[in-house]
């Protein structure tokens, strides 16, 4: 499969195949999924609910559980296989190197410790530093995360905390280690927008300051689009377009992609009504022979292509940075 080429990788994913196995049958959640994060890049990955951005992520920190399995492919961490690697090194990678800042902040924290304590927890277990000095490094990250009279938030527990100050909370663990990679899951999903814009400032400045490299799991293509320099499209567990972030924006390929893009409400807009993707998303036990996209695709109708109910595409280039997986652009196909 072709993929776009990034000087100096972080993460390179590989064929990713993670199913999950139901009494009703296989969960294809990601089915050969490629993905290449650059140092410095902030990479967006966007797509429906239930498209395989969440299970990505997860099988990045080899946290699928069962009934789930990562069945294929590689993950190359600055070159090492991470499915290689035993549960022991991988939990000093986890949060370390590499961290991820998970869906629902409030829940995701522990509710019987301080914001503080689980911070500090990081720099006990990863820096080994004492107690007192971690608490110290807490505060400290708080501060750095813009949360007002850190010293106060330190001792709150996560109920007493807005949903803006959890997320926060969350990206300041996240960051405690300096991990060279950060995963977003959903990071403004139920914030409202002055927060959403603060949190979007944040990363960008954290990309900026350490370096980091940034995968931002998102269904808001508006975030998407002035955070990120790259875009991953996902459809139905893989990967159905790929570009620098103007080009997606300003020439998307894909059917799937400019349906999404025209759904967007944008402001002095004059259309009397949004776009509309019709049919819905594929029972992933049960997927459509040929392109996954096909039933709901009126491109393929008005070209007349009978190909995409019958074979799967491949991702294929449209120029050096800009990957598309359709039969439109196929040659020879009108």
């Amino acid at each position: 499969m072709t993929t776009t080429a990034i000087n100096d990788p972080v993460l390179e994913i590989r064929g990713l195949e993670t199913h999950f196995f139901t009494r009703d049958g296989v969960v294809k959640a990601v089915d050969g999924v490629n993905l290449t994060v650059g140092k410095g890049e902030i990479l967006g990955l966007v797509g429906e609910s239930g498209c395989g951005k969440s299970v990505t992520s997860m099988s990045v920190l080899r946290l699928i559980q069962n009934p789930g399995e990562i069945v294929e492919g590689t993950i190359l961490f600055h070159g090492e296989d991470l499915l290689g690697l035993s549960e022991k090194e991988m939990r000093s990678i986890r949060g370390d190197r590499i961290s991820m800042i998970f869906q629902q902040p409030v829940g995701s924290l522990n509710p019987v410790f301080t914001a503080g304590s689980q911070i500090a927890e990081v720099y006990e277990i990863h820096e080994s530093l004492k107690k007192k000095a971690g608490n110290a490094k807490a505060v400290e990250m708080l501060e750095k995360v813009g949360i007002p009279d850190p010293e106060r938030r330190a001792k709150a527990y996560p109920h007493e905390l807005s949903g803006g100050m959890a997320q926060r909370v969350m990206i300041a663990m996240a960051l405690a280690a300096g991990p060279e990679l950060l995963i977003a899951d959903e990071p403004t999903t139920a914030l409202d927008v002055t927060i959403q814009a603060q949190i979007i400032d944040l990363m960008r400045e954290i990309r900026n300051d350490l370096g980091t490299s940034i995968i931002v799991i998102t269904h808001d293509l508006g975030i998407v689009a002035e955070i990120a320099d790259r875009v991953s499209v996902m459809y139905a567990g893989e990967i159905v377009e790929e570009a620098v972030t103007e080009t997606l924006f300003a020439h998307p390929k894909h059917p799937y992609t400019r349906g999404l893009i025209g759904s967007i409400p944008l402001a002095g807009d004059r259309r009397e009504w949004l776009e509309v993707i019709p049919g819905r998303v594929p029972n992933l036990i049960d997927l459509p022979g040929g392109c996954r996209f096909a039933p709901r695709c009126k491109a393929r109708e008005e070209a007349g292509l009978k190909i995409c109910t019958e074979q799967r595409p491949e991702l294929i280039n449209i120029d050096d940075a800009h990957t598309v997986r359709c039969f439109l652009y196929q040659e020879g196909a009108k």
